[in-house]
C-alpha cells in the first residue's frame, strides 16, 4: 500500500520571528522524529522511539508554529508547537503495543519543543530539545510522553570529517493496552565518526523499560 508519509505548506515570517506549516507533518518532537529514516545518523529508530510511536515516525495531520524567542543575549531559542490529529496506520504494518494505538484518529495531539544550540567553537556545536506529547486514549484518559536529547557536533570537515554524539531520553505514562495506566521509559546514546564522504562507522546503545515490551529491554548495535 502507498502511502504519502509528508505533505506540507510552509508560511515564513507570517509575524516577525514566527513560521507556520499546514498539512500531514512529521511532529518536531526531537532531532530524530522530524527526519526521513535515510537522514538517521544510524539504522533504525532508537528502542525508546519505536516502543512508543511505533516503527513509523510520529505523524499527525495539523498545524505546526515555530517563533524564535528573543533574548537580551541574542542567543538562538526556539519554541515549535503543534496541534493535530492522531494519525495511525494500523493497517500498514504499524506496532500494535504503541502509545498511541489506541488512541481515535480524530483525537487531538498536542506537542511543545523548546530548542536551544551554544556554539563552542567555529568548528563544534551542541543541540539540546525539550518536548511534550500529549493526546487522548480511546478510554478518554490522556497520555503523556517527555523527551529530551543533546546532539553535539564536531565537524571539521562536514562532508569527510564530522563526529556525532547524540544522547536522548524519555519517560511517558499512559494506558496503551487499556489494562490500566503505567509509567514506561528510556534512552539511548550513540557515537558516530564521518571519515570519508561514503564512509562513516558509529555505535549505539539502547535501554527501556517498557511492560508492553516484557519490561527491561537493552541492546547494542554498531555500523
Amino acid at each position: 500500500t502507498l502511502d504519502v508519509e509528508e505533505v506540507n505548506m510552509d508560511f515564513f515570517n507570517v509575524i516577525p520571528s514566527v513560521d507556520i506549516r499546514v498539512g500531514k507533518l512529521l511532529v518536531d518532537t526531537d532531532t530524530i522524529n522530524p527526519l526521513h529514516q535515510h537522514a538517521f545518523p544510524f539504522a533504525d529508530k532508537p528502542l525508546m522511539l519505536q516502543h512508543t510511536f511505533g516503527d513509523d515516525p510520529l505523524k499527525t495531520y495539523g498545524i505546526n508554529s515555530s517563533y524564535l524567542i528573543p533574548n537580551p543575549w541574542d542567543h538562538y531559542l526556539m519554541l515549535s508547537l503543534t496541534y493535530g490529529t492522531n494519525v495511525y496506520n494500523a493497517g500498514q504494518g504499524a506496532n500494535y503495543s504503541s502509545l498511541y494505538t489506541n488512541g481515535y484518529l480524530q483525537s487531538p495531539l498536542y506537542v511543545g519543543r523548546l530548542s536551544t544550540t551554544f556554539d563552542l567553537s567555529d568548528t563544534c556545536y551542541i543541540n539540546i530539545n525539550a518536548s511534550e506529547v500529549m493526546t487522548t486514549l480511546s478510554d478518554g484518559s490522556n497520555t503523556v510522553v517527555y523527551i529530551a536529547d543533546a546532539l553535539l557536533r564536531w565537524a571539521p570537515n562536514p562532508v569527510s570529517n564530522a563526529v556525532t554524539f547524540l544522547n536522548g531520553t524519555l519517560w511517558n505514562r499512559g494506558n496503551p493496552n487499556l489494562t490500566g495506566a503505567f509509567n514506561t521509559s528510556g534512552f539511548y546514546s550513540y557515537l558516530g565518526w564521518l571519515f570519508n564522504p561514503r564512509w562513516k562507522i558509529g555505535a549505539r546503545y539502547d535501554q527501556t523499560n517498557n511492560q508492553t515490551y516484557l519490561g527491561f529491554e537493552q541492546q547494542a548495535t554498531g555500523m
